[in-house]
């Protein structure tokens, strides 16, 4: 007990506004003491404890919006997790969340004592997560400021020259010395060894020339230069660094002023990095240490601003003065000045004299140019030496100029070119415009008379103030000549200095008159005077009478009639109602009306007066026009119409009747989240409160795609927005966001069939006419739809989907006039703007005829018992005559349940589908799609099967020793690279009895394996068999054949080659359909039932995997509890138990790569709220009934687990004992009261999950009985997977920059080997395409994705896959396969899909064919590429080992082709195979990797 008078003070570390603490938590990491405070409105603060008087909140984290925190929180016993309570919830969080920083400054700067910044793995983790983190001095773990971080801070040289190797010196601080680096230029693709300086690393700059690289025409790239640490393999510090190449420069200035050590050298009129082989003469950049002049100054250059305009006369030698400045001294070594003048169709040439360094003289010839146009600017050059270009400050342009043209060989014109442009030198003389000095007669100063051709406008109002328009020829030359010169009806008009136009254009503003009057336009020019003859002008007063309409929306944009007289008078004319302006339309001007276009206003009131504006002169009138209320739009109905548009629709509002012309639109989305306005149709208002307007029609793309997605995608109706126009109320356009709905659902339009009669005359007798058709209720209700029969209506009583039945008139209507000469009325079917010539129609209703009383009497009595016996055959020919019909009726309306059953089913299994890949795309946007790394892949494809083999191991010591010396294998390595040697060696192997197919097979991977490498020597060697493999199959009788099956060396070599170069792509581009087409199947599969034992489902593409019995199995989520976390997980009553645990740890583990989950055989499952208790679910136990030989494996039924029920999955830790004492499998949970005891498996006991299958044979030895809930089972599926395989294809078959070289390079060579045997036939070349790309790559990807993935492939995905492959190849055949009912079910599924794929295919090698062909260089550049993936992590003495056994074996046969093939004697290569014989059989006590 502690007691005391005095208080302990002290003052608070943290305050928190407005906050209440509830809780607190303490523990310490790396020497800082941390707080955990709970708050009462759900948040948890970290608080580090920086000193004894100071706090630092570094992060804040919602735990339970508006729940208080509860006292007791608590750490686990590593302190890694707090455990937070509140009201309702108990929540574990990480101490820490290090990870979500992704640099050091972020890092470091945040303030989390836990986190720091492990340098050379380049993430933000724990010190315990850091490797050798434990010793500071080593900088593996940075903690505490950010000024720690470890980064390059400055790189010397900090440019270098592509022509020179130099050492860069990197200066790092606190660079970690324990581990090797490498210098990684990013964007050369090339790396060079680290070494430690006192200040960091030095590294070389790669040697450009002998690696090939380039910067191209640009004078210099920065690239990103990294330092990469051996050990971890992590790119961590990275700076920008430049590589310049001078001789880009390609002139001197740019040369000069470069900040790089570039030097200019005048004689040779090019840019250098080294300058000791220039002559006299050297410019230095700024850049450059060595002596001598220095920048852009000393350049020698033409300067434009000194140099006078140059003008050149047409047809006029001339000589021009060029100024600049260091113009050079040419020797007798060098060619003289030249000046070049391109006038655009011709470059005249010059010779030229340099006067001294400042001047240049060009003696220009005569120069001409066809071009109808007074002046052009042509460039001029000047070039000196051999060639050289003299440059300019900016580009020297040459006015080249005809007088006449420029004057309009007008004499006014041309005397003005002689006031405002003198330096022309134009003058009028000999009748025309010419340049000066070629006049022959005297220049003249004044023209002829002038002439007026036109005068506008011909009238205005009294008061003046019209500007006049006249036009024509010779009105004078300058300003002075017309200032006093212009009258109209004798009256005085003032001409605009800025609107005159020299000879041909006066405008001027005619001056008050006062009264009405008429008179002629005039013009004035010394003693010579104009009239224009051809109308007068005419001073009026215009007068207004009357408006219509008076009303419109105070919106604006009603069209308002102003009727009167004089109305078109002036030039300009405004209106206004009130002080309001209304927009006049110009082209509506008349004599007695005009009209104009309301403006918007504030409040609707009325505006007056009504007033006309005539060039400025007010005219008005006492009328007021009314402004209303906009109309409003309240309900719109029906929202369904077909895509030709058509359909009324009801709108319902309020102020409809005051607008003159309301129409209504739609607005179509775009892919790009972009609209666009359909056309507008016309509404016809009822009253003020409702109007009906018509369906705008879609474009005819717009249309092709509903119809295509309603086909084939079944997707949803194409949705628009609509809007209306009003006037000019605005409102209405764009109801979006109004609570109106306005969304208009478009269908694709209906189909009515052609009467199946012969010439397509139906015969009515007297009953209902029925019209087939299809999708007629999808948008549409009887009535809107019309049927004519002639010009007479049938009246609709009934619509349904498929059927129209209407009443037609009692008498046939006659045939339409023009309707060429039938007979018979035509039938015409109108669904809104869609109409249907579906026929003709012909009665057939006995005719009434008057018969005489006697006549009737006489065959009563004669014919009464013949009339019965009619009667009676009559009405037995009816009957059977319609039983057929009724036959008919009934099937199809089977038919079309069964279509809509599984039209259903589809949409529902592809909209439940959809939104599980939503889900899933949100996961691999989050983790990434799975991919294989190039190491796992490439064994994968080359050794499909295994899971380890000799190349991934050194060679193995027998009897202590190595079987193949090293310097055998090494020899063995280079005489392999030898062409001559390798090529016999396939040959003499492949003529070899014993040599099998899989012994070709395993040839090609090892040679593969090993020139993985240097894939351009693999491609070399594939190139020189496949020539002779196209050689051997022309020679024989089946040319198609070749590459369809791996019968050789080279078609297997062939497949590993596009395999390791198709790599990149897959992962890039292709990968992604493939893994959504996969995770679709695999998804879709599991939504039914899978039998255990078969992997028979009720959801598959193959017929041999479909599951034949009616299973209808419920629908369970269950909470699966593992590794503390609890997952609602999706499962069926009828999943056995390794079932639901699979379907489990797929929800579980979704964001983690198959072979890093935990096996299914090592997890069990606990029933936490059994019925008993915790009960252990196993698929076989002690209790499982066993009847007749045949056990059922458990499913979740047999257990009766509830929906919502709680389940664990438990690692199997022991085995326990059972009663008897035995040891048993079975495990025991924690939790669980006792363990269910596992059975022994008898050898005589079959069993059985979903259906009991004796064996293979009976199954499919016997005769198929497929029923049609079967087959719509597998067009449901396809149904629901079209999208993704569509997908897939598109991606196989995509043509775009993506697409890597091989393939254009490959389909080239097959081209040219087919054109070079004369190999005409198309189909040959087709099928050698298909055979190598589609058959040996993309059908052996798509059947084996987990060759790309790192995932799971059932039996049932498998099947799916293999169908879908079988599809690819049928749609790469070019022959037709005629299906029946005996034809596989593939063929038939995708029957109308493979004839599009098929033209797919073909669309995909015409465009590969038009190409542009690959050149060495970027073919050589893609295979480097591919050889730079290679890891290194094969044993490459290992697969020469192996491939060395059949050296071995064959080697007498190998040895004697050697020896008579000229090449291989000319290079001793028998020689050397026995020195390697030799080498590989000898004693030797080294091991080699190489």
């Amino acid at each position: 007990m502690v007691v005391g008078i005095s208080p302990i003070i002290k003052a608070p570390l943290r305050t928190f506004q407005n906050t209440l603490l509830t809780a607190i938590a303490v523990t310490t990491v790396n020497e800082h003491t941390i707080a955990f405070i709970g708050t009462s409105d759900g948040y948890l603060k970290k608080v580090v404890l920086k000193s004894a008087e100071r706090g630092h909140e570094y992060e804040e984290i919602l735990v339970d919006a508006n729940s208080a925190i509860a006292q007791d929180i608590a750490f686990d016993p590593k302190a890694e997790y707090i455990y937070v309570m509140t009201e309702t919830n108990v929540t574990r969080l990480k101490v820490q969340n290090c990870l979500r920083f992704g640099s050091c400054s972020d890092c470091l700067s945040d303030g989390d004592p836990y986190c720091g910044w492990c340098s050379l793995e380049k993430k933000c983790v724990l010190r315990s997560s850091c490797p050798n983190s434990e010793d500071p001095s080593m900088a593996r773990w940075l903690h505490g400021r950010a000024n720690q971080c470890i980064y390059i801070t400055e790189i010397s040289p900090k440019t270098v020259s592509v022509t020179k190797v130099e050492e860069l010196h990197l200066t790092i601080p606190q660079l970690p010395m324990t581990s090797t680096y490498s210098c990684v230029f990013q964007q050369l693709s090339w790396s060079s060894k680290a070494e430690f300086w006192y200040f960091g690393a030095k590294c070389m700059t790669p040697n450009f020339t002998d690696l090939g690289l380039s910067l191209g025409d640009k004078a210099s790239q920065t690239v990103t230069l990294a330092l990469n640490s051996s050990e971890t393999g992590k790119l961590f510090v990275t700076r920008k660094f430049t590589f310049y190449n001078c001789s880009n420069f390609k002139t001197c200035s740019s040369c000069a002023s470069s900040p790089y050590v570039c030097d200019w050298c005048i004689y040779e009129n090019s840019c250098h990095h080294n300058t000791l082989q220039c002559q006299q003469g050297i410019i230095r950049s700024q850049a450059s240490t060595l002596p001598g002049k220095r920048g852009a100054v000393h350049c020698p250059r033409i300067e434009t601003k000194v140099t006078d305009n140059i003008y050149l006369p047409v047809g006029v030698r001339r000589k021009v003065l060029l100024k600049g400045y260091n113009f050079p001294r040419l020797g007798s070594t060098f060619g003289n000045y030249v000046c070049e003048v391109d006038t655009g169709s011709y470059t005249y040439k010059a010779a030229a004299e340099r006067l001294d360094d400042t001047h240049i003289t060009c003696d220009m010839p005569k120069i001409e140019y066809d071009q109808a146009q007074g002046k052009l600017e042509a460039l001029m050059k000047v070039y000196w030496g051999n060639k050289f270009y003299l440059e300019t400050t900016t580009p020297l342009i040459a006015t080249v100029y005809k007088c006449d043209v420029l004057a309009n060989y007008e004499c006014g014109l041309c005397l003005n070119l002689n006031y405002t442009w003198a330096a022309l030198e134009c003058m009028w003389c000999d009748n025309t415009c010419k340049y000066s000095p070629n006049c022959n007669s005297r220049s003249v100063s004044s023209c002829p008379a002038p002439e007026i051709t036109r005068v506008f406008p011909l009238s205005g109002p009294i008061q003046g103030g019209t500007n006049v328009t006249i036009e024509g020829s010779n009105l004078g030359s300058t300003f002075e000549d017309i200032e006093n010169s212009v009258f109209i009806a004798s009256v005085k008009c003032m001409p605009y200095r800025h609107l005159y136009s020299p000879s041909k254009r006066i405008v001027c503003r005619a001056d008050w008159r006062g009264q009405v009057a008429e008179g002629h336009v005039t013009v004035k020019i010394g003693g010579s005077e104009a009239q224009y003859g051809k109308a007068t002008f005419h001073y009026q007063s215009p007068h207004l009478e009357s408006i219509y309409p008076v009303n419109g929306p105070k919106a604006g944009g009603s069209r308002i009639t102003i009727s009167g007289r004089n109305l078109n008078t002036g030039g300009h004319i405004e209106a206004a109602f009130g002080d309001v302006p209304c927009l006049v339309e110009s082209s509506s001007v008349t004599e007695s009306s005009l009209v104009c276009v309301t403006t918007g206003v504030w409040d609707a009131t009325p505006r007056s007066p009504i007033k006309l504006f005539y060039d400025g002169r007010e005219f008005p009138l006492s009328r007021d026009f009314f402004y209303r209320e906009n109309p409003l739009i309240e309900k719109i109905s029906p929202l369904k119409s077909i895509a030709s548009g058509g359909r009324y629709l009801t709108v319902l509002g309020r102020h409809f009747r005051y607008i003159q012309k309301p129409q209504m639109f739609a607005y179509i989305p775009t892919e790009d989240g972009e609209y666009f306005p359909t056309k507008s149709t016309d509404c016809f208002i009822k009253h003020g409160s409702q109007m009906q307007c018509p369906t705008p029609s879609l474009p005819r793309l717009v249309r092709y795609q509903v119809r295509l997605k309603r086909d084939t995608e079944q997707k949803a109706p194409l949705v628009v927005e609509l809007g209306f126009i009003m006037d000019g109320v605005l409102s209405v356009r764009n109801l979006s966001g109004s609570g109106i709905d306005a969304q208009l659902e478009y269908y694709q339009d209906p189909q009515v069939y052609n009467f199946t009669e012969k010439d397509r005359t139906k015969i009515f007798k007297g009953e209902m006419l029925i019209i087939e058709g299809h999708h007629l209720t999808l948008a549409a209700n009887k009535n809107d739809v019309v049927v004519l029969i002639g010009q007479q209506l049938c009246n609709v009583t009934t619509l349904s989907s498929n059927q129209i039945v209407c009443a037609p008139p009692p008498k046939q209507p006659p045939a339409v006039n023009g309707e060429n000469g039938r007979e018979y009325p035509d039938v015409i079917v109108k669904v809104n703007n869609l109409s249907f010539n579906v026929g003709r129609v012909r009665y057939d209703v006995p005719e009434q005829y008057s018969f005489p009383k006697e006549a009737i009497a006489g065959i009563a009595a004669s014919g009464g018992f013949l009339l019965l016996i009619i009667i009676l055959i009559l009405i037995i020919y009816r009957r059977q005559s319609t039983k057929a019909e009724r036959i008919y009726r009934k099937l199809q309306i089977q038919l079309d349940n069964l279509e809509s059953n599984v039209r259903n089913e589809c949409k529902q299994a592809f909209a439940e589908l959809q939104t599980d890949m939503t889900d899933l795309t949100g996961d691999i946007i989050a983790s990434g799609i799975p991919f294989w790394d190039y190491h796992t892949y490439t064994f994968k494809v080359l050794f499909p099967g295994m899971s380890d083999h000799v190349i991934l191991h050194p060679p193995l010591q027998k009897n202590g020793r190595i079987k193949f010396s090293d310097q055998g294998l090494v020899l063995f390595q280079q005489l392999l690279s030898k062409k001559v040697f390798l090529l016999t060696f396939i040959r003499t192997m492949e003529d070899q009895r014993g040599f099998s197919i899989r012994d070709k097979v395993n040839v090609a991977s090892l040679l593969m394996i090993i020139y993985q490498g240097n894939m351009e020597y693999a491609t070399e060697i594939l190139k020189c068999l496949l020539v002779e493999l196209v050689e051997k199959s022309v020679s024989g009788r089946h040319p198609k054949l070749m590459l369809r099956r791996t019968e050789s060396v080279v078609e297997k070599l062939l497949s590993n080659w596009m395999s390791l170069c198709l790599y990149k792509y897959l992962k890039d581009h292709a990968g992604s359909p493939l893994f959504m087409l996969y995770k679709a199947i695999k998804l879709q599969a599991e939504k039914g039932p899978v039998d255990y034992v078969t992997g028979d489902a009720r959801y598959s593409l193959s017929e041999d995997k479909l599951l034949r019995e009616k299973i209808e199995p419920k629908v369970m989520t269950l909470n699966v509890e593992h590794n503390g976390e609890i997952t609602q997980c999706r499962v069926l009553d009828c999943d056995t138990i390794t079932q639901a645990k699979e379907k489990m740890l797929d929800m579980l583990c979704r964001n983690i790569p198959f072979s890093q989950r935990p096996s299914v055989q090592d997890l069990d499952l606990e029933w936490r709220n059994g019925p008993t208790g915790p009960v252990l679910l196993q698929d076989e136990e002690s209790t499982t009934p066993c009847k007749d030989g045949w056990r059922r494996y458990n499913m979740l039924s047999y257990y009766k687990v509830t929906d919502g029920a709680y389940m664990s999955l438990l690692h199997r830790q022991q085995t326990i004992k059972s009663l008897n004492g035995s040891l048993d499998n079975s495990v025991m949970s924690v939790n669980s009261a006792f363990p269910i005891m596992k059975m022994d498996s008898d050898p005589g006991i079959r069993h059985w999950h979903l259906a009991k299958h004796d064996d293979a044979t009976q199954k499919d030895g016997g005769v198929k009985m497929i029923s049609e809930i079967f087959l719509t089972r597998l067009l449901s599926t396809k149904g629901t997977l079209q999208k993704y395989i569509d997908d897939l294809f598109k991606a196989m078959l995509s043509t775009n920059h993506t697409m890597p070289p091989i393939i254009k390079y490959l389909f080239d060579f097959l081209d040219q080997s087919a054109s070079h045997y004369g190999l005409t036939d198309p189909d040959v070349v087709h099928t050698w395409k298909c055979n190598s790309l589609p058959l040996r790559f993309w059908v052996n990807i798509v059947k084996n994705p987990d060759f790309v993935f790192d995932i799971n492939k059932p039996h049932i995905v498998d099947s799916c896959l293999s169908v879908v492959a079988q599809t690819f190849m049928d749609s790469c055949s070019t022959s037709e396969h005629r299906l029946g009912k005996d034809s596989p079910s593939n063929k038939l599924l995708f029957a109308k899909d493979i004839v599009h794929y098929r033209k797919s295919v073909e669309k995909y090698f015409q465009d590969i064919r038009i190409q542009q062909a690959v050149s060495d260089q970027d073919m050589n550049s893609f295979l480097a590429e591919v050889s730079r993936m290679c890891t290194g992590k094969f044993y490459i003495s290992s697969a020469l080992r192996e491939l060395y056994t059949y050296v071995s074996k064959y080697h007498s046969e190998i040895l004697n082709a050697l020896d008579v093939d000229n090449q291989a004697s000319a290079q001793q290569l028998s020689m050397r195979l026995e020195q390697v014989i030799t080498n590989m059989e000898g004693p030797s006590n080294k091991t080699a990797y190489v």
